[in-house]
């Protein structure tokens, strides 16, 4: 050496070293076991090291150097660097160091395993490292070079909490390159707040592998899902479910917001209790496009219609046909509610079968305003009528004459049954084959009280007479 050479020592086991260093050299050791520095340095040098194991220094640097080290295991360095270097080093395992880097060089290092960097930098180097396992650098990098070489694993090893990820402004990017995934975020405790400073999105998400369950550890609510820019691809993706849908507090906005179709719907097995709790009314029934499928697998029962205020224009454009009324359940209350007018029974096919179930009585008919052509069409035969309980003044009402009298099949017992008096026979028009089709007997024209005139008026011939076994008094 020439120049100032000072070296304060501490070694212990084998330590050999070699200098042609020229300058200032300074050498602090704390080393133990096999120790060996080749040196050829010129300029500032300056080692603190406490290496353990195996060290091999052969160093050709200029300028200011400084290498503090703790390394353990084998450590080889060989050096031709020149300009500021600085080494800070807690390496482990095998460490091999060959550079030719130039400019400011900056190395604080926590690595283990095998470790291999051959460098050929320029500029502003720096190099922070934990890497753990094999690594393998060769640079021939120019300008300003950052390396933080914080890998899932190390991050686990050191501990760094959500305060601390914060603290080392820890963007998206970064998150991105140090490959922390689902396993990773829920250990280290990022709770929605820290989602947000780090500014993950839906495609951040994506790639860290984000599923439902991690969603739940986290905490992101309805706001978070909004920021992050969940939409229904992501919400898809992620694996949702129902479950998760209330536990996030995802409204109608929001479902909106997230444009959750029908088939989205159905994807997150979104049922009754599910639909009443996010508040889905009318228009976002009909925005979502939830059809008679979707009604149905849904499981929309008669008691959720009515909560969610499904009109007669809105059972018309859900399609709601007669067998999805029957699986909804819908009775009488249920009807009235909806407002289902005649010509909303009629698009609904709602036949005798479906009426009955439906349990529709004289005065539901009423209100729907079902005439003689809708009888006709629904199909309402005389058990029917029975069931449904209408008397004179509903036929009246409802308008039903001769022909529907005999479509219908009212016979005797339901004439009866449903006190059609003489002006109402009048009225009806209920003619002599009329009344035979009718079986009208005897018993029945007196009940009727039809009278002479009546029965001029109704045609009824001396065959007519005999057949009804009418005494002629």
């Amino acid at each position: 050496e020439s120049g100032l050479y000072l070296h304060i020592g501490f070694e212990s086991g084998l330590y050999l070293h070699i200098g042609f260093e020229s300058g200032l050299y300074l050498h602090i050791g704390f080393e133990s076991g096999l120790y060996l520095h080749t040196g050829f340095e010129s300029g500032l040098y300056l080692h603190i090291g406490f290496e353990s194991g195996l060290y091999l220094h052969i160093g050709f640097e200029s300028g200011l150097y400084l290498h503090t080290g703790f390394e353990s295991g084998l450590y080889l360095h060989i050096g031709f660097e020149s300009g500021l270097y600085l080494h800070i080093g807690f390496e482990s395992g095998q460490y091999l160091h060959t550079g030719f880097e130039s400019g400011l060089y900056l190395h604080t290092g926590f690595e283990s395993g095998l470790y291999l960097h051959i460098g050929f930098e320029s500029g502003l180097y720096l190099h922070i490292g934990f890497e753990s396992g094999l690594y393998l650098h060769i640079g021939f990098e120019s300008g300003l070079y950052l390396h933080i070489g914080l890998n899932q694993a190390c991050i686990f090893t050191l501990g760094l909490n959500q305060a601390c990820i914060f603290t080392l402004g820890l963007n998206q990017a970064w998150i991105f390159t140090l490959g922390l995934n689902q396993a990773c975020i829920f250990t280290l405790g990022l709770n929605q707040a820290c989602i947000y400073t780090l500014g993950l999105n839906q495609a951040c998400i994506y790639t860290l592998g984000l599923n439902q369950a991690c969603i739940f550890t986290l905490g992101l609510n309805q706001a978070c899902i909004y920021t992050l820019g969940l939409n229904q691809a992501c919400i898809y993706t992620l694996v949702l479910n129902q479950a998760c849908i209330f536990t996030l507090g995802l409204n109608q906005t929001c479902i909106y917001t997230l444009g959750l179709n029908q088939a989205c719907i159905f994807t997150l097995g979104l049922n009754q209790a599910c639909i009443y709790t996010l508040g889905l009314n009318q228009a976002c029934i009909y925005t979502l496009g939830l059809n008679q499928a979707c009604i149905f697998t849904l499981g929309l029962n008669q008691a959720c219609i009515c909560t969610l205020g499904l009109n007669q224009a809105c059972i018309y454009t859900l399609v709601l046909n007669q067998a999805c009324i029957f699986t909804l359940g819908l009775n009488q209350t249920c009807i009235y509610t909806l407002g289902l007018n005649q010509a909303c029974i009629f698009t609904l096919v709602l036949n005798q079968a479906c009426i009955f179930t439906l349990g529709l009585n004289q005065i539901w008919i009423y209100t729907l305003g079902l005439n003689q052509a809708c009888i006709y069409t629904l199909g309402l035969n005389q058990a029917c009528i029975f069931t449904l309980g209408l008397n004179q003044a509903c036929i009246y009402t409802l308008g039903l004459n001769q022909a529907c009298i005999y479509t219908l099949g009212l016979n005797q017992a339901c004439i009866y049954t449903l006190g059609l008096n003489q002006a109402c026979i009048y009225t009806l028009g209920l003619n002599q084959a009329c009344i035979y089709t009718l079986g009208l007997n005897q018993a029945c024209i007196f009940t009727l009280g039809l009278n002479q005139a009546c029965i001029y008026t109704l045609g009824l011939n001396q065959a007519w007479i005999f057949t009804l076994g009418l005494i002629v008094f």
